[in-house]
């Protein structure tokens, strides 16, 4: 997988096999010099969508790398992810209805123009939640900090590793998920809340 936690330190020429298949989850305009050189080295790189595998394959030719550029797009556990499953206590408190964004601080994710919008159309009158889970570098109180005068309901999970039985039920607990990327390579927290039955909203 070709991520800064395992090739910025891995040492690709000692790949054994016939085959050398390099994972590649990336969508942004230019791949790290750093990992230029690994593309080199393998037989053929998997992207996680055509939108990935068109933005890579760009970018290798730009830099005269000629590795082909396959794309073979995600898939979710539909055995697991799935309407069925019980809500998760995690969201005791929630109000009637709620919406849902999965996904940490980064501008491409959108997650200012979120908090925004829900600032800007609900207030505590409101029968709503949103809820918010978030992890990593994020934090509540990025989510919490400076809310105006009878600003709507928020709950906020900080949590980096809820399993996946869990998370299951931080969807079916939703109505909504909503996720205003501006830029997305493919979307993997949407294809499990549609898996468990709860609608998107999301940027084109």
């Amino acid at each position: 997988r070709c991520d800064p936690h395992y090739s910025a330190h891995y040492n690709w020429d000692t790949i054994q096999g016939r085959a050398r298949i390099g994972l590649l989850p990336w969508e942004s305009e230019r791949l790290p010099a750093a990992w230029l050189e690994n593309m080199g080295k393998v037989d053929a790189v998997l992207a996680i969508s055509p939108f990935s595998a068109g933005r890579i394959e760009r970018e290798l030719r730009r830099c005269a790398v000629g590795t082909p550029v396959w794309s073979a797009p995600l898939g979710v556990d539909s055995r697991l992810f799935n309407p069925s499953c019980a809500p998760s206590p995690r969201l005791a408190g929630a109000r009637a209805f709620r919406f849902l964004h999965v996904g940490v601080g980064q501008t491409r994710k959108g997650s200012d123009l979120l908090r925004a919008a829900y600032l800007a159309e609900f207030t505590d009158a409101d029968d709503v939640t949103l809820v918010v889970k978030t992890g990593g570098w994020d934090s509540a109180e990025a989510w919490l900090d400076n809310l105006p005068p009878h600003a709507p309901h928020l709950l906020v999970v900080h949590d980096d590793n809820i399993p996946e039985a869990e998370m299951v039920g931080v969807y079916t607990a939703c109505h909504c998920l909503v996720h205003p990327a501006r830029l997305e390579g493919f979307g993997m927290t949407m294809l499990e809340a549609m898996s468990c039955g709860v609608p998107v909203v999301c940027t084109a």
